[in-house]
């Protein structure tokens, strides 16, 4: 038994009580919330909430309305699942959700104003965001059947003007995206008060959702600027890697992603890979390696019994390194071999059919006019 969301925006309240009564009749209400947005953050919210795949927000809110909206919690006793062309491509969903949202829209005539979900990762981040609970802790203590009240919850979306701290951020960051925190996670408090360094370095396989996750801004494919995010009052950049941006080996950062661990409430790499990629980073972004860093290579290389000298200077550290590299089959991405591979055509290619297939055509167009037009905004 799975449980999904429906979302009936302001504009089609008006036969609010029909579209409860056909929900009913389809699938079991185990409750209802009336939600309201504050005026100020409704188009932020709006933006956050359905993320890259909402093109147009301001047409999407005059379509909706800014006033508040019903949250309708269901569960389907018969799910059944299958292959469906949504805004996000072709998604594994259940069917009975998908066509049903379709019925209701075409019965009622209201466009976009009903909502659902139809995946448990789309229901579980629409709670993350709605709610600031993932999936399993939101049901924790939940009524199995709907007491025909509906609930009034006055509740923007999670981290709306800023994050309270650090653990609230990873929290919605662990139930919601796919991620890593490549270097310098340990020296983050919870309200950054003495993190000494001034960006905080995220690897996800979903660089365009982050931004919105994290409330730091637009996607970064539609943006030039750099992202900022707030905790605690406290602003700090998000330099947000992804694993098609050729800073390290595309296979190596799908494994970096793979292996993750999670310590002290967020994701890194593993010991392996929070050493290798250390030394990565020193090699093409540092010239002189940190007191720091030297450090923490040297504590790590004990911990994972590499040989090496008491005092290792750069060479020493590239040399172990490539050693890795090669063992692993990762290919520098200064290399001839794999900037063939990678050729800025091929890549473009590639991220094409990613953003097609994880977004759909409607989104890949639009982003395409966006990247022109900042392109020709650059040359003025």
């Amino acid at each position: 038994m799975d449980n999904y969301i429906f979302i009936i925006w302001n504009a089609a309240r008006k036969y609010e009580d029909e579209i409860i009564y056909d929900i009913s009749k389809k699938f079991e209400i185990r409750e209802v919330f009336e939600v309201t947005w504050t005026n100020e953050f409704f188009l932020e919210n709006m933006s956050r909430f359905y993320g890259p795949k909402l093109v147009d927000v301001k047409k999407k809110v005059e379509m909706c309305k800014k006033e508040p909206f019903l949250i309708i919690i269901v569960n389907d006793k018969n799910s059944t699942y299958g292959k469906r062309r949504t805004s996000l491509g072709m998604e594994n969903v259940n069917i009975n959700l998908f066509e049903f949202k379709k019925q209701l829209r075409k019965k009622y005539d209201v466009g976009y104003a009903i909502h659902n979900s139809f995946t448990r990762k789309e229901t579980n981040d629409d709670l993350t965001l709605l709610f600031g609970k993932s999936y399993n802790d939101f049901f924790i203590s939940f009524p199995i059947k709907w007491d025909k009240k509906i609930k009034k919850c006055e509740k923007n979306l999670i981290g709306f003007n800023g994050w309270n701290n650090f653990s609230q951020m990873t929290y919605v960051l662990n139930s919601t995206i796919n991620y890593v925190i490549l270097r310098n996670f340990d020296s983050i408090s919870d309200n950054l008060e003495n993190y000494s360094h001034n960006d905080i370095d995220i690897l996800t396989d979903d660089f365009l959702k982050m931004p919105y996750i994290t409330n730091g801004g637009k996607s970064a494919l539609n943006k030039f600027s750099d992202i900022f995010i707030k905790i605690h009052n406290n602003k700090i950049k998000l330099d947000i890697a992804n694993t098609k941006d050729n800073v390290y080996d595309e296979k190596w950062y799908k494994d970096i992603l793979k292996n993750k661990i999670l310590q002290n409430g967020y994701y890194t790499p593993n010991l392996e890979d929070q050493f290798y990629t250390l030394i990565y980073h020193i090699n093409y972004y540092q010239k002189p390696i940190t007191a720091e860093y030297q450090n923490k290579l040297l504590q790590i290389a004990k911990k994972l019994e590499i040989k090496c000298s008491n005092d290792p200077d750069r060479n020493e550290w590239i040399e172990i390194l490539f050693k890795f590299m090669r063992k692993k089959h990762y290919l520098k991405t200064t290399s001839i071999n794999y900037k063939f591979k990678n050729y800025k055509l091929f890549r473009l290619f590639r991220i094409s059919i990613y953003l097609w297939q994880e977004h759909g055509s409607k989104f890949l167009m639009e982003a395409i006019k966006t990247k022109i037009k900042n392109i020709k905004l650059k040359m003025i």
